[in-house]
């Protein structure tokens, strides 16, 4: 299963899958979704993908999209700095629902090892909040988390990867740390990678190319009427063009402090659940000499 990208697994079973189901599957999507396929792997992975691909399904053809990423962009995403889950998706979404591939295939992964996710929201009647599900392939395997929508504080130790496992589980991480080893890296990872994909498709500053996916159809005029094709979802290639590298200068002393050049990987901020890009750059800050010490500063008690 893992060896195969979201969008050629949702084609090869998935679409055939929906004819099969009975009237009123929306109400159940994961659960109808998943038991009318084979299922190749953990049953919370494959059910979980049901339900992304169900609430991705629900948006119009035209405006069903998987996003490719191509290496280098990737790479400049992954040094994002994203700190939040959104409350409401992305505008490039179009529903409720996105992929996220990599455009050169498992052999060219995303972030660390994982080369294709997607997302979904869900409110979640058991734990009575709205949750980013996150579904990736890596590897051989997948892996899926639920963050709360609205976390401000998305940190590897956090304790917001509850979910899926939570009523097994007897420890904070809920083993999984155990189980899947860089679970939470992985999580964390493809999340941040999700939306940043996500937003800068947005950017002015992105280059988006588009072609078409694959085709379906349906009869015009009822039983018998002449079949209709069309795409089923469309592609879009996100490029962002490479950022010009900021050479570092020369440090500079004076009366025991250094002025130190650095520089300030890219964010994104969310205000009013909008985003605000903050491009990478280069700064400067001062630096206490390590041989002269700094009365500046220096915090005294009385």
């Amino acid at each position: 299963m893992a060896t195969m990208m979201l969008s050629k697994l949702f084609s090869s079973r998935f679409v055939p899958a929906i004819n099969l189901l009975p009237q009123g599957w929306q109400e159940d999507p994961a659960e109808q979704v998943a038991m009318k396929i084979t299922d190749p792997g953990p049953a919370g992975t494959m059910l979980n993908i049901g339900a992304a691909f169900v609430n991705w399904w629900k948006i119009p053809p035209e405006k069903r999209t998987v996003l490719r990423v191509n290496q280098s962009t990737a790479q400049y995403l992954s040094t994002v700095g994203i700190n939040y889950v959104p409350v409401t998706p992305p505008s490039i979404w179009n529903g409720q629902a996105m992929v996220v591939e990599s455009a050169g295939g498992p052999s060219q992964p995303l972030v660390e090892d994982i080369f294709s996710i997607a997302g979904y929201f869900h409110f979640s009647a058991t734990r009575l909040r709205k949750e980013l599900f996150v579904v990736w392939f890596y590897g051989q395997d997948g892996g899926v988390a639920p963050f709360p929508c609205g976390e401000t504080k998305l940190a590897i130790d956090a304790p917001l990867l509850k979910g899926i496992y939570e009523e097994n589980a007897e420890e904070e991480d809920f083993g999984l740390t155990e189980i899947y080893p860089g679970y939470k890296k992985r999580a964390l990872a493809a999340l941040r990678m999700l939306l940043a994909a996500s937003y800068y498709a947005e950017h002015p500053q992105a280059e988006l190319s588009e072609f078409k996916g694959p085709l379906g159809s349906a009869s015009a005029g009822g039983v018998g009427g002449k079949k209709k094709y069309y795409n089923l979802w469309m592609y879009k290639n996100l490029t962002i063009p490479p950022q010009a590298r900021v050479e570092a200068k020369s440090e500079r002393t004076v009366d025991g402090l250094s002025l130190s050049p650095v520089l300030v990987r890219p964010y994104i901020r969310l205000q009013n659940d909008k985003p605000t890009f903050v491009h990478g750059h280069s700064s400067h800050r001062w630096k206490t000499d390590k041989d002269t010490p700094d009365p500046i500063g220096t915090k005294t008690t009385i």
